[in-house]
This record gives C-alpha cells, sequence and structure tokens, in this order.
C-alpha cells in the first residue's frame, strides 16, 4: 500500500481534512443553493473542530513517546565536522579520547586556525581509571588491555603537545584519575554525549545522544564538564 494512503489511514486527523477539502472544492464547483452550501460549511466547521482535536491527541502522544528511545545511535550528526570546525570554544571529556582526536585531526587544526579555544581533559597513564577502563573489555586480557589503554592516552598526550607547540595559548590539558561514565563533546551549540559501555558494544559503536544550546541537558553536561575540569590537574609539556 502506498506510503502516503498509510499514513492518511493511521493519523485520522488527516484524512478527514483530506475529505473535506474533496467536499468543499465539490460544492463549490456543483451546488449553487445558498442553503445547501451554508449547511455544508457548518459541516465543514464541524470537521474542522474534529481535525483540531485529533491533531492535538496527535502531538501529545508524539511528546509522550519522545521520551522513550527504541534505537542506539552510533553516528555522529551529519554536520559534526562543520560544528567542530566553527566552534569557538570546544571541552572534550573522556578516557583518553584518542579515536576522536585522531579522526578528527584535521578539523580541530581547522578550529585551532581560526583561533578555537580547547579545554581537554583524559585519565593519566598507569592510573586506576585505566584499570578500570580495561574491564570493560571482558573478552580481553586485562594486563593487555592496559597496555593498549595506556599507549592511546600517551598518544593522546602526544597529540595534544603538538598542538599546544603549533597553537600557543589555545589549547589546555588536565588530567583526573576518575572513570569517566561517558564521553562528551561540547560545541557552541551543540554537546554530543556518548556513553561508554560494559561490553555491550564495540567502542567505535558506542551510543551518543545530541543536545542543542539552551537545552536542559545542554547546561547539565556543561556544569557536569566546569566541576570535572575545576578538579583535574593541570597538564604541561617540557618545550
Amino acid at each position: 500500500m502506498n506510503t502516503k494512503i498509510k499514513f492518511l489511514i493511521r493519523h485520522r486527523a488527516f484524512l478527514i481534512a483530506f475529505l473535506a477539502n474533496l467536499l468543499f472544492i465539490g460544492i463549490n464547483f456543483f451546488v449553487t443553493n445558498p442553503k445547501i452550501v451554508l449547511a455544508s460549511y457548518g459541516a465543514l466547521v464541524g470537521l474542522f473542530l474534529v481535525v483540531i482535536y485529533d491533531l492535538v491527541n496527535l502531538i501529545e502522544k508524539r511528546f509522550s513517546e519522545s521520551s522513550y528511545l527504541e534505537k542506539l545511535n552510533s553516528e555522529y550528526p551529519e554536520d559534526f565536522e562543520s560544528k567542530l570546525e566553527k566552534s569557538k570554544t570546544i571541552d572534550l571529556l573522556g578516557i583518553h579520547l584518542n579515536s576522536l582526536l585522531r579522526s578528527n585531526k584535521d578539523n580541530i587544526e581547522k578550529a585551532l586556525n581560526s583561533k578555537s579555544k580547547i579545554r581537554i581533559i583524559i585519565v593519566p597513564p598507569n592510573s586506576e581509571a585505566i584499570r578500570m577502563t580495561s574491564l570493560r573489555y571482558n573478552s580481553e586480557d586485562t594486563n593487555i588491555t592496559i597496555d593498549k589503554e595506556n599507549g592511546r592516552v600517551r598518544d593522546t598526550r602526544s597529540i595534544i603537545k603538538t598542538w599546544q607547540k603549533n597553537f600557543p595559548n589555545q589549547i589546555e590539558l588536565r588530567e583526573s584519575d576518575y572513570l569517566f561514565e561517558h564521553e562528551l563533546v561540547i560545541l557552541d551549540k551543540l554537546v554530543i554525549d556518548t556513553r561508554y559501555n560494559f561490553g555491550a558494544k564495540p567502542s567505535v559503536y558506542k551510543p551518543k545522544f545530541f543536545y542543542k544550546k539552551n537545552s536542559d541537558w545542554y547546561e547539565f553536561t556543561s556544569k557536569e564538564f566546569e566541576n570535572h575540569w575545576n578538579r583535574a590537574v593541570n597538564v604541561t609539556f617540557d618545550k
């Protein structure tokens, strides 16, 4: 069955509005009796009220259903790279952020070239947070996983060290021995909240949630970042 027809059948309000329009057009073309025209207008008003009632119910249903998530989203927004390059401030938080920094290295450097300010929080190498992170990979040897995670932290530090050298006073790094529940990317008008998981999905398919500027979740995650930032330890590299 045609998708549009299915939509009309599913939502009575739109079906009624469609039929009412056909009726109104037919009356205007073929009926000249004033009483019949007046009666048809009255019927049309009644149909219009039914449509409004159904639309209100439909909107309420949509809002009530929106609080339940049915699918996991593991992709960044389509315009993520553009938003990243244009954002004047960028706050990043995560265990090591290695995949994020490597896959978006060019975009971050474009932002830095545009004088953006970046703050980054990761965990220290050889920390308790690294040991705890290794337990998420329940299919691998813990010692091997710890070595891998330490390697990723060191690689991230190396990337940031280069950026600090090339873009002085634009990028800050702090570390906190804390097992972060999620990875945060906070831009001027968007937050991307990526959830870590315990072996349920490969790391590249971590679920992602998006919060727009001025939303409660945008403010909540921004405040959470600030709390972590204030308690984290500043990292400086030898010149």
